[in-house]
Protein backbone atom coordinates (compact mmCIF):
# COMPACT_ATOMS: atom_id res chain seq x y z
CA UNK A 1 0.00 0.00 0.00
CA UNK A 2 1.24 3.67 -1.01
CA UNK A 3 0.28 6.61 0.66
CA UNK A 4 0.21 9.90 -0.59
CA UNK A 5 0.25 12.98 1.09
CA UNK A 6 -2.94 13.33 4.21
CA UNK A 7 -5.94 13.71 1.86
CA UNK A 8 -5.12 11.03 -0.62
CA UNK A 9 -5.14 6.90 0.43
CA UNK A 10 -3.72 5.07 -2.56
CA UNK A 11 -3.25 1.16 -3.35
CA UNK A 12 -1.05 0.03 -5.71
CA UNK A 13 -1.08 -3.61 -6.61
CA UNK A 14 1.39 -3.56 -9.75
CA UNK A 15 -0.16 -1.78 -12.42
CA UNK A 16 -3.52 -0.62 -11.13
CA UNK A 17 -4.00 2.11 -9.01
CA UNK A 18 -6.98 3.03 -6.49
CA UNK A 19 -7.45 5.86 -4.97
CA UNK A 20 -10.12 7.43 -1.94
CA UNK A 21 -9.31 11.30 -1.85
CA UNK A 22 -10.62 13.09 1.56
CA UNK A 23 -11.93 15.97 2.81
CA UNK A 24 -13.77 18.14 0.16
CA UNK A 25 -12.08 21.09 0.91
CA UNK A 26 -11.15 23.50 -2.39
CA UNK A 27 -7.92 24.60 -0.56
CA UNK A 28 -6.23 20.78 -0.81
CA UNK A 29 -6.46 20.88 -4.63
CA UNK A 30 -3.14 22.28 -5.07
CA UNK A 31 -1.44 19.38 -3.06
CA UNK A 32 -3.03 16.83 -4.88
CA UNK A 33 -2.08 17.67 -8.31
CA UNK A 34 1.61 18.68 -7.25
CA UNK A 35 1.78 15.17 -5.51
CA UNK A 36 5.69 13.64 -6.24
CA UNK A 37 5.43 11.05 -7.83
CA UNK A 38 1.89 12.04 -9.54
CA UNK A 39 -1.20 9.79 -8.76
CA UNK A 40 -2.60 8.21 -11.40
CA UNK A 41 -5.04 5.65 -10.40
CA UNK A 42 -7.72 2.93 -12.30
CA UNK A 43 -10.68 3.48 -9.85
CA UNK A 44 -11.01 6.21 -8.30
CA UNK A 45 -13.94 6.60 -4.80
CA UNK A 46 -15.90 10.20 -5.69
CA UNK A 47 -14.89 12.61 -3.25
CA UNK A 48 -17.94 13.84 -0.95
CA UNK A 49 -20.54 11.94 -3.07
CA UNK A 50 -19.86 14.51 -5.78
CA UNK A 51 -20.57 17.37 -4.37
CA UNK A 52 -19.88 20.84 -5.95
CA UNK A 53 -16.20 20.91 -3.75
CA UNK A 54 -15.53 17.54 -4.28
CA UNK A 55 -12.67 17.54 -7.11
CA UNK A 56 -11.64 20.01 -10.25
CA UNK A 57 -10.95 19.30 -13.90
CA UNK A 58 -7.38 19.76 -12.68
CA UNK A 59 -8.31 16.70 -9.90
CA UNK A 60 -9.54 14.58 -12.74
CA UNK A 61 -6.91 15.09 -15.25
CA UNK A 62 -4.34 14.50 -12.25
CA UNK A 63 -5.75 11.36 -10.62
CA UNK A 64 -6.81 10.16 -14.63
CA UNK A 65 -9.42 7.67 -13.47
CA UNK A 66 -10.90 4.71 -15.85
CA UNK A 67 -13.72 4.19 -13.54
CA UNK A 68 -15.03 6.55 -10.78
CA UNK A 69 -17.43 5.61 -8.37
CA UNK A 70 -19.67 7.93 -6.27
CA UNK A 71 -21.53 6.37 -3.21
CA UNK A 72 -25.27 7.95 -2.88
CA UNK A 73 -28.11 7.45 -1.86
CA UNK A 74 -31.64 7.50 -4.06
CA UNK A 75 -33.05 10.73 -3.98
CA UNK A 76 -30.77 12.34 -1.04
CA UNK A 77 -31.57 16.17 -0.25
CA UNK A 78 -28.44 17.08 -0.98
CA UNK A 79 -28.68 16.18 -4.94
CA UNK A 80 -25.16 14.03 -5.18
CA UNK A 81 -23.86 13.62 -7.49
CA UNK A 82 -24.29 17.32 -8.56
CA UNK A 83 -24.78 17.94 -12.18
CA UNK A 84 -21.15 19.53 -12.99
CA UNK A 85 -19.12 17.24 -11.54
CA UNK A 86 -21.06 14.20 -13.42
CA UNK A 87 -20.09 16.14 -16.70
CA UNK A 88 -16.13 16.55 -15.38
CA UNK A 89 -16.06 13.08 -15.41
CA UNK A 90 -17.81 12.20 -18.28
CA UNK A 91 -15.77 15.05 -20.47
CA UNK A 92 -12.42 13.06 -19.18
CA UNK A 93 -13.98 9.77 -20.67
CA UNK A 94 -14.38 8.21 -17.35
CA UNK A 95 -16.78 5.52 -16.79
CA UNK A 96 -18.98 6.91 -14.04
CA UNK A 97 -20.76 5.01 -11.51
CA UNK A 98 -23.24 5.69 -9.14
CA UNK A 99 -24.90 3.56 -6.39
CA UNK A 100 -28.03 4.99 -6.33
CA UNK A 101 -28.40 3.36 -9.48
CA UNK A 102 -25.80 1.11 -10.26
CA UNK A 103 -25.92 -0.17 -7.06
CA UNK A 104 -23.20 -2.21 -5.32
CA UNK A 105 -19.94 -1.78 -7.33
CA UNK A 106 -17.46 -4.80 -6.75
CA UNK A 107 -13.98 -3.93 -8.50
CA UNK A 108 -11.50 -7.31 -8.92
CA UNK A 109 -7.99 -6.40 -9.86
CA UNK A 110 -5.11 -9.71 -10.26
CA UNK A 111 -2.46 -7.06 -10.64
CA UNK A 112 -2.31 -6.00 -14.18
CA UNK A 113 -6.08 -6.18 -14.80
CA UNK A 114 -9.28 -4.24 -13.43
CA UNK A 115 -12.69 -5.60 -13.66
CA UNK A 116 -15.85 -3.50 -12.45
CA UNK A 117 -19.05 -5.04 -12.37
CA UNK A 118 -22.33 -3.62 -10.73
CA UNK A 119 -25.05 -5.05 -9.06
CA UNK A 120 -27.64 -4.06 -11.84
CA UNK A 121 -24.78 -5.37 -14.65
CA UNK A 122 -25.36 -8.50 -13.04
CA UNK A 123 -29.02 -8.50 -12.22
CA UNK A 124 -31.07 -6.71 -15.32
CA UNK A 125 -34.82 -6.30 -14.21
Amino acid sequence: MKLAAVWIFAAFASGIGIAMRWPALPWGHRYEIDLDPPLKADFLKVPHHGSKTSSTDAFVAAVAPKVAVVSVGDGNQFGHPVDSVVARYAAAGVRFLRTDRDGEVTALTDGQTLTVRTFAEDHPQ
